[in-house]
């Protein structure tokens, strides 16, 4: 049992950097006649019919979904299709190190949305944090000194894609309040973008793809390898780590983009990428360390009961409704 922490910490090592080779099944795809519509279907169609053999076995009861629970899977759903379509548009116009790190601004946007929505405080160490990684984005995107590096719809695309991720991920908390099983979540989530992008793909590219041996071999990677497994491994892994710990392991994905991207692709980053690649790894990390302090001094520096949890989560609804 000691032995599950190191465990699940070299699981997440293991799915950051997996995940970092993203770009190379993307751009395979790309080059071979499929957007980035046609690969986010791709991707949520394999997804779907891998886990679903899971589904059937493990939670068989919730292959018919509850009517309460449909507006989640359908509104997180499309997030989640939004979100791959997005990235994979900014992984095939902009370096594979600019669209990973432009997703990852995610927890700013999910800190501004908790201001309005949940009417979260800003504290100076949140503030400071938001501004350090905002100054590392515009030194890496070139803003400053008037040179975008990229596509600038490549880089819009992959600031909209760490909005959209932060709306799932938002989604993916809601239905673990709801009592909703996390790969029952993903397991409807791609369904909904499954069907979101089927009006959109162009069917026949993708199965002139697939006809391909090395096509089929891409295809069916980027739904195991880059997401069924990487899932899978998270999932489990979460269950025995701390989420700052998790949040500092993800940066790991980064740093397999910038490697795959100078190794695969030739993309080199000056000093002034680097260190914009420094100062947003290191405010997302402030950031998530800063949410463990807060949960530490309100219970003392131990872990909250089940007890205390669920009569904060009853008060924090009382709240809202007020």
């Amino acid at each position: 049992m000691g032995d599950r922490p190191v465990q699940a910490t070299a699981g997440m090592v293991v799915v950051s950097l997996m995940l970092g080779f993203m770009g190379i099944f993307t751009r395979y795809l790309g080059e071979h006649g499929l957007d980035s519509t046609d690969i986010a279907f791709v991707r949520a169609s394999v997804t779907v019919v891998m886990i679903l053999p899971v589904m059937v076995i493990l939670y068989r009861k919730d292959l018919r979904p509850r009517k309460e629970h449909i507006p989640i899977f359908v509104i997180f759903g499309l997030c989640r299709f939004g979100t791959d379509v997005t990235l994979f548009y900014a992984q095939q116009t902009v370096t594979l190190a600019l669209a990973t790190l432009l997703q990852m601004t995610f927890p700013y946007y999910v800190m501004i949305i908790s201001l309005f929505v949940f009417k979260e405080r800003i504290n100076v160490t949140k503030l400071a944090s938001v501004m350090l990684g905002f100054f590392g984005a515009t030194l890496i995107t070139g803003v400053i000194f008037g040179n975008v590096g990229g596509d600038a719809a490549g880089i819009f695309s992959a600031l909209l894609s760490g909005l959209l991720i932060g709306l799932y991920l938002i989604g993916c908390g809601i239905g673990n309040d709801k009592g909703i099983e996390p790969l029952v979540f993903l397991f409807y989530a791609y369904i909904v973008s499954a069907v979101a992008g089927l009006p959109f793909t162009d069917l026949g590219a993708v199965a002139d793809v697939a006809a391909e041996s090395l096509g089929i071999l891409f295809i069916l990677g980027i739904g195991l390898l880059m997401t069924v497994i990487p899932e899978f491994m998270t999932v489990w892994s979460t269950k025995h780590l701390r989420p700052t710990t998790v949040s500092i392991i993800c940066v790991l994905e980064l740093v397999a983009a910038v490697g795959v991207g100078a190794a695969f692709y030739g993309e080199d980053l000056d000093l002034m990428d680097l260190f914009g690649v420094i100062l947003v790894t290191a405010s997302v990390i402030i950031l998530n360390i800063r949410i463990k302090f807060d949960a530490k001094r309100l219970f003392g520096g131990r872990r909250p009961t089940l007890e205390e949890i669920r009569a904060m989560s009853e008060r924090f609804y009382r709240y809202r409704r007020e």
